[in-house]
């Protein structure tokens, strides 16, 4: 009511298309993040789980056990390998989601601005004048 009192629309047209462009460019920032990020993650999952296939499999055609570390006792076997697959598969959802984190660190981003650009208005002091004469009160 106090924008149409004012006739204030076409100002206020004007911020709003401003913050929604920069809303839209903080977004469009965002996706290809994204975009980047998660293939990212899905190869660096893909060649972990080949190489640990790879080693499953020159374990078993050498008939010998696969030493990781020299200076270790341990060997790889079968089981080994089953363990770690299943562990990067318990490794993959958490990966994903952290490739998401950046469109969410950046909605964040630009809501943080919008608050901290309210707190920075200043207030208004509404007094009454000296020379009032009329009720106070309603």
């Amino acid at each position: 009511m106090e924008i149409k009192a004012f006739t204030l629309e076409s100002l206020m047209f004007g911020v709003f298309l401003k913050n929604s462009d920069q809303r839209l460019g903080e977004g469009r920032k965002a996706g290809n993040l994204q975009a980047q990020f998660t293939p990212l993650v899905d190869t660096v999952l893909t060649i972990a789980t080949a190489v640990i296939i790879a080693i499953g499999a020159i374990s078993a055609t050498t008939n010998e056990p696969f030493e990781f570390d020299p200076l270790s006792s341990g060997v790889i076997t079968l089981g080994t390998l089953v363990l770690f697959l299943g562990f990067l598969t318990k490794l993959y959802q958490p990966m994903r989601n952290l490739s998401k984190l950046t469109t969410l660190a950046t909605g964040a981003s630009a809501a943080s601005e919008r608050i901290q650009e309210v707190l920075d208005e200043k207030t208004e002091v509404f007094e009454i004048a000296s020379d009032y004469k009329s009720p106070m009160r309603l």
